[in-house]
Protein backbone atom coordinates (compact mmCIF):
# COMPACT_ATOMS: atom_id res chain seq x y z
CA UNK A 1 0.00 0.00 0.00
CA UNK A 2 1.35 3.20 -1.20
CA UNK A 3 1.50 5.64 2.07
CA UNK A 4 -0.77 9.10 2.05
CA UNK A 5 1.35 12.20 1.02
CA UNK A 6 0.29 13.79 4.55
CA UNK A 7 1.89 10.42 6.03
CA UNK A 8 5.10 10.70 4.44
CA UNK A 9 5.25 14.65 4.76
CA UNK A 10 4.44 13.77 8.57
CA UNK A 11 7.44 11.65 8.67
CA UNK A 12 9.78 13.81 6.73
CA UNK A 13 8.84 17.32 8.05
CA UNK A 14 10.91 20.23 6.52
CA UNK A 15 14.15 20.80 7.73
CA UNK A 16 14.66 24.30 7.15
CA UNK A 17 12.42 27.48 6.39
CA UNK A 18 10.49 28.85 4.23
CA UNK A 19 9.88 32.13 1.73
CA UNK A 20 7.65 33.39 -0.91
CA UNK A 21 8.56 34.53 -4.11
CA UNK A 22 5.55 34.95 -6.99
CA UNK A 23 3.19 33.52 -3.69
CA UNK A 24 4.70 30.43 -3.90
CA UNK A 25 6.22 28.82 -0.14
CA UNK A 26 9.60 27.85 -1.50
CA UNK A 27 11.68 25.68 1.09
CA UNK A 28 15.05 26.15 1.42
CA UNK A 29 17.91 25.22 4.20
CA UNK A 30 20.73 27.94 4.75
CA UNK A 31 24.13 26.73 6.30
CA UNK A 32 27.68 28.61 6.31
CA UNK A 33 28.10 32.43 7.34
CA UNK A 34 25.07 34.75 8.14
CA UNK A 35 27.03 37.76 6.55
CA UNK A 36 25.41 39.21 3.31
CA UNK A 37 29.06 39.68 2.53
CA UNK A 38 30.54 36.57 2.67
CA UNK A 39 30.58 34.66 -0.94
CA UNK A 40 27.39 32.51 -1.64
CA UNK A 41 26.55 29.83 -3.43
CA UNK A 42 23.27 28.50 -4.49
CA UNK A 43 22.61 24.62 -4.86
CA UNK A 44 19.98 23.69 -6.62
CA UNK A 45 18.85 19.62 -6.35
CA UNK A 46 18.39 17.10 -9.54
CA UNK A 47 14.84 15.76 -11.48
CA UNK A 48 13.92 13.76 -8.49
CA UNK A 49 15.32 15.07 -5.29
CA UNK A 50 15.20 17.39 -2.98
CA UNK A 51 17.09 19.55 -1.19
CA UNK A 52 19.12 16.76 1.24
CA UNK A 53 20.39 16.05 -2.25
CA UNK A 54 22.43 19.06 -1.54
CA UNK A 55 22.76 19.18 2.60
CA UNK A 56 24.34 16.00 2.77
CA UNK A 57 27.61 16.75 1.83
CA UNK A 58 28.34 19.58 -0.54
CA UNK A 59 26.76 21.99 1.01
CA UNK A 60 28.49 21.34 4.77
CA UNK A 61 32.03 20.95 2.77
CA UNK A 62 31.53 24.77 1.63
CA UNK A 63 30.29 26.10 4.53
CA UNK A 64 32.99 24.75 6.65
CA UNK A 65 35.07 26.82 4.13
CA UNK A 66 33.45 30.56 4.89
CA UNK A 67 30.53 29.83 1.96
CA UNK A 68 27.66 31.23 2.47
CA UNK A 69 25.34 28.33 1.17
CA UNK A 70 21.55 28.04 0.32
CA UNK A 71 19.73 25.08 -0.88
CA UNK A 72 16.73 25.14 -2.70
CA UNK A 73 13.80 22.55 -2.95
CA UNK A 74 12.80 23.49 -6.26
CA UNK A 75 8.94 24.32 -7.16
CA UNK A 76 7.29 21.43 -7.10
CA UNK A 77 9.49 19.11 -4.99
CA UNK A 78 10.54 18.20 -1.58
CA UNK A 79 8.60 21.49 0.44
CA UNK A 80 8.31 23.44 -1.97
CA UNK A 81 4.93 24.32 -3.92
CA UNK A 82 4.84 23.82 -7.58
CA UNK A 83 3.94 27.15 -9.81
CA UNK A 84 0.93 26.55 -11.37
CA UNK A 85 1.88 27.34 -14.94
CA UNK A 86 4.87 25.24 -16.65
CA UNK A 87 6.27 24.80 -13.32
CA UNK A 88 8.52 22.40 -14.66
CA UNK A 89 10.24 24.36 -17.29
CA UNK A 90 13.79 25.59 -16.23
CA UNK A 91 12.54 28.93 -16.73
CA UNK A 92 10.09 28.68 -14.64
CA UNK A 93 11.80 27.34 -12.01
CA UNK A 94 14.58 30.18 -12.28
CA UNK A 95 12.86 33.43 -12.11
CA UNK A 96 10.37 31.87 -8.97
CA UNK A 97 14.49 30.51 -7.50
CA UNK A 98 15.68 34.22 -8.04
CA UNK A 99 12.77 35.92 -6.72
CA UNK A 100 13.09 33.97 -3.35
CA UNK A 101 16.79 34.85 -3.57
CA UNK A 102 15.53 38.14 -3.52
CA UNK A 103 13.25 38.00 -0.66
CA UNK A 104 15.81 36.00 1.27
CA UNK A 105 18.16 39.73 0.22
CA UNK A 106 20.85 37.13 -1.35
CA UNK A 107 23.63 39.14 -3.78
CA UNK A 108 25.40 37.99 -6.49
CA UNK A 109 26.24 34.19 -6.36
CA UNK A 110 27.35 31.06 -7.77
CA UNK A 111 24.61 28.73 -8.76
CA UNK A 112 25.44 25.00 -8.51
CA UNK A 113 23.30 22.55 -9.85
CA UNK A 114 22.98 19.09 -10.58
CA UNK A 115 21.19 17.00 -13.42
CA UNK A 116 17.56 19.59 -13.84
CA UNK A 117 19.10 21.73 -11.13
CA UNK A 118 21.94 22.33 -13.73
CA UNK A 119 19.44 23.37 -16.46
CA UNK A 120 17.67 25.45 -13.82
CA UNK A 121 20.77 26.78 -12.99
CA UNK A 122 21.66 27.78 -16.31
CA UNK A 123 18.19 29.43 -16.95
CA UNK A 124 18.93 30.84 -13.93
CA UNK A 125 22.49 32.75 -15.44
CA UNK A 126 21.11 33.55 -18.87
CA UNK A 127 18.09 35.42 -17.51
CA UNK A 128 19.95 37.63 -14.76
CA UNK A 129 23.67 37.50 -15.71
CA UNK A 130 24.56 40.25 -13.35
CA UNK A 131 23.56 38.34 -10.21
CA UNK A 132 24.77 34.98 -10.88
CA UNK A 133 28.88 34.78 -10.19
CA UNK A 134 28.66 31.79 -11.98
CA UNK A 135 26.83 28.66 -13.07
CA UNK A 136 28.72 25.20 -11.62
CA UNK A 137 26.78 22.62 -13.39
CA UNK A 138 27.20 18.88 -12.34
CA UNK A 139 25.77 16.09 -15.15
CA UNK A 140 23.58 18.99 -15.57
CA UNK A 141 20.65 18.48 -18.24
CA UNK A 142 21.79 20.77 -20.65
CA UNK A 143 22.51 19.52 -24.49
CA UNK A 144 19.92 18.24 -26.73
CA UNK A 145 19.22 14.58 -26.23
CA UNK A 146 16.79 12.17 -27.55
CA UNK A 147 14.87 11.70 -30.83
CA UNK A 148 13.22 14.78 -29.85
CA UNK A 149 15.61 16.84 -28.74
CA UNK A 150 13.93 17.61 -25.37
CA UNK A 151 16.51 19.80 -24.02
CA UNK A 152 16.57 21.74 -27.00
CA UNK A 153 12.56 22.69 -26.94
CA UNK A 154 12.90 23.32 -23.08
CA UNK A 155 15.43 26.00 -23.90
CA UNK A 156 14.33 27.62 -27.20
CA UNK A 157 10.74 26.47 -28.32
CA UNK A 158 11.40 27.02 -31.83
CA UNK A 159 15.34 25.43 -31.79
CA UNK A 160 15.80 21.82 -33.45
CA UNK A 161 18.00 19.36 -31.53
CA UNK A 162 20.94 20.15 -33.80
CA UNK A 163 21.74 23.36 -31.55
CA UNK A 164 24.86 24.58 -30.73
CA UNK A 165 26.19 24.51 -27.66
CA UNK A 166 26.11 28.31 -27.59
CA UNK A 167 22.69 28.73 -28.97
CA UNK A 168 21.36 26.06 -26.21
CA UNK A 169 22.64 28.36 -23.61
CA UNK A 170 23.11 31.34 -24.89
CA UNK A 171 26.95 31.93 -23.63
CA UNK A 172 26.54 31.29 -20.13
CA UNK A 173 29.62 29.05 -20.63
CA UNK A 174 31.42 32.93 -20.39
CA UNK A 175 29.62 33.04 -17.10
CA UNK A 176 30.96 29.89 -15.65
CA UNK A 177 33.51 29.45 -13.09
CA UNK A 178 36.14 26.65 -11.72
CA UNK A 179 34.72 24.91 -8.78
CA UNK A 180 37.88 25.78 -7.02
CA UNK A 181 37.39 29.60 -7.15
CA UNK A 182 34.43 29.25 -5.02
CA UNK A 183 35.91 26.85 -2.45
CA UNK A 184 39.52 27.22 -2.28
CA UNK A 185 42.45 24.98 -3.32
CA UNK A 186 40.66 21.54 -1.70
CA UNK A 187 39.28 20.60 -5.19
CA UNK A 188 36.09 20.32 -3.48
Amino acid sequence: MIPSSNRIEAENPPTGRFVTSEGLRIHYVALGPDDPDAPTAILIHGATGNLNDMTFDLGPRLAAQGVRVICFDRPGLGHSERAPVEGWLPSTQARVLEGASQALGLRRAVLIGHSWGGAVALAWAIATPARALGAVIFAGASMPWGAWGLASSVWHPKSNAGSSTSELVGGVPALSVEATSVVGSTGV
